[in-house]
């Protein structure tokens, strides 16, 4: 499991996308990447590399979950599942 920070794109570039994943070096893995709903560019880019699944924290599946190598979640996103599932 990673966390990041912040994953900003000005766009949904796959250029952009690799270049993160390479800097992070996930390249080569599957990932998981799990966004806050208000962050959906880079999740609407991660399908165009083969192996590769994005969803919004309201929006995650266990199948993309089990599947992926490595689970990268945005801080925002991490804090909004821990609310979430608070008892």
């Amino acid at each position: 499991m990673v966390v990041v920070d912040k994953l900003s794109l000005d766009a949904p570039k796959t250029q952009a996308v690799a270049r993160f994943m390479k800097a992070a070096e996930l390249a080569g893995r599957k990932v998981c990447l799990i966004t806050h709903e208000a962050d959906r560019k880079p999740v609407v880019e991660l399908p165009q590399h083969p192996g590769h699944g994005g969803h919004a924290r309201n929006a995650m599946n266990v199948y993309g979950l089990v599947k992926a190598d490595v689970l990268v979640f945005t801080e925002q996103a991490l804090a909004g599942i821990g609310e979430a599932y608070r008892s």
